[in-house]
């Protein structure tokens, strides 16, 4: 049955299966952290520990060289922080295989802005601070290429006021 036909005063057009359908809830029906008073206006997400809740990944510690799926990750892993940033931010990267890592920083329009890292490492954990203060508010790609021009892992970034 179509709801444009659907008249109020007929009968409920809704099955017993769709109601149970439409009724459905994870669990997860509010915030349970307030969000910030002013921009970005970031909150934690719930709690999560609904029925649907599943279990809860914090770290791939146990093996770098995977992401969450379980899936080979590529060479280069890399996040930055803070994000959003107002001047730098710092970009941690998890080099896997020893090799040439090219860390290179584009705005939107897909300009180059600076390579920050131009070096062969050996495997391990890494980070570098990119001083973002000569360049104006917006969205910026950090992107990790290996020895061979492959791109291995890219981060979005924003630098706000």
């Amino acid at each position: 049955m179509h709801d444009d036909l659907y008249t109020p005063g007929d009968p409920t057009p809704l099955t017993e299966d769709l109601t149970g359908v439409l009724g459905y809830t994870t669990g997860v029906e509010e915030n349970d952290a307030d969000f910030q008073a002013s921009f970005p206006y970031l909150a934690m997400p719930w709690a999560g520990d609904g029925e649907c809740s599943g279990q809860i990944t914090t770290s791939t510690s146990d093996n770098p060289g995977q992401s969450l799926l379980g899936m080979s990750s590529g060479s280069i892993v890399m996040a930055n922080f803070p994000n959003p940033f107002t001047n730098q931010t710092t970009i941690k990267y998890l080099v896997n295989q020893a090799g040439k890592v090219n860390i290179r920083i584009f705005d939107m329009n897909g300009k180059m802005i600076t390579n920050l890292v131009d070096e062969r490492k050996n495997p391990g954990e890494y980070q570098r601070v990119w001083n973002a203060e000569n360049v104006p508010d917006g969205t910026y790609f950090a992107i990790a290429l290996s020895e061979d021009g492959t791109v291995q892992s890219t981060v979005k970034m924003v630098k706000v006021k």
